[in-house]
């Protein structure tokens, strides 16, 4: 197939890239990134026709000979969704409108990534949380998730439009952003510094390594283009994590004397959260093969080796 991969420069389209082009898949990969700043690809240019636009520029025209979108663009930060909410949702909802609008013509299937955040403040006789659960979103980010799956939603139905949507668990992995929590932790240990937890880390998450994830959607990848309609995943590691145990992890594996500090949580921040992967195993034959504790090996030598540059 011939797959348009949006954001293709970020963390994760970095490691699905390399999957498609070795299932014999034509990569177009786009990105607001300039080719010489998408460093995260450098190792796959020569492979891939490389577009420098952004999603809001999707037209019919740039759809023509693509057989499959996987929307990976987006603004993906809660704290930045909490000081920019308008540049949040123009990334979150109005590119993807854009999107959708091209999507029309061309009835091309897609895959759209979303989060686990959607599902906000679920009582706990609810949890771990199924893809029919009520969302609840209690942060700007959050918020623009559950519109950005809404127009999926919206367009399928109304336009025939083979869609699927991932609601991920917390990603991390090789090439993960510096802001992203477990590398902050993690450079916070392999330095011996303090350890900050944002409340008093009782709170839980699922965190799912990132080659599971690819592993999954290439999976959902397989059964959009053979079915119809709108359709729901959740994608994690299928484990509850609380941060303090999350740190934990961490200091125990980069043999840090590092001392774990607590300070107010962030405003917005659920408790308890973690998701059913049943549905995923059940029809996606999704399984994730690599534990947490084996992603966070290879994520702190990554990150070591990445200290050791300079």
């Amino acid at each position: 197939m011939r797959i348009l991969v949006t954001g293709a420069a970020g963390f994760l389209g970095s490691h699905v890239v390399p999957v498609l082009l070795r299932e014999g898949h034509d990569v177009i990969a786009q990105d607001v990134l300039a080719p010489e700043a998408a460093t995260r690809l450098k190792d796959h240019m020569s492979k891939v026709e490389y577009r420098w636009e952004g999603v809001v520029d999707v037209s019919p025209k740039s759809l023509s000979g693509v057989d499959f979108v996987l929307h990976f663009a987006s603004q993906g930060d809660v704290p930045l969704a909490n000081s920019s909410p308008r540049y949040t949702f123009n990334l979150n909802t109005d590119a993807v409108l854009s999107l959708l609008i091209a999507l029309k013509e061309t009835k091309t299937p897609m895959l759209a990534m979303s989060t686990e955040n959607v599902y906000g403040k679920v009582p706990e006789s609810r949890l771990p949380a199924k893809e029919d659960e009520q969302r609840n979103p209690t942060n700007s980010y959050s918020a623009s998730k559950v519109a950005m799956e809404a127009l999926c939603n919206a367009y399928s139905c109304q336009y025939g439009i083979p869609i699927g949507v991932i609601r991920s668990s917390t990603l991390f992995g090789e090439r993960m952003r510096p802001r992203q929590v477990i590398s902050i932790f993690a450079r916070q240990a392999l330095s011996n510094k303090p350890i900050t937890i944002e409340g008093n880390g009782s709170q839980t998450r699922d965190f799912n390594y990132v080659s599971n994830m690819v592993g999954g959607m290439v999976k959902a990848i397989a059964r959009i283009s053979q079915g119809s309609g709108y359709q729901v995943w959740n994608i994690g590691s299928g484990v509850e994590t609380s941060i303090r145990q999350l740190v934990e992890s961490i200091i125990r594996i980069s043999k840090s004397s590092s001392e774990i500090v607590n300070k107010p949580p962030r405003l917005g921040e659920e408790g308890r959260l973690c998701m059913s992967i049943e549905k995923a195993r059940r029809e996606l034959e999704y399984s994730p093969e690599v534990s947490i504790d084996q992603g966070l090996e290879m994520t702190v030598a990554w990150i070591k080796g990445e200290a050791s540059k300079g």
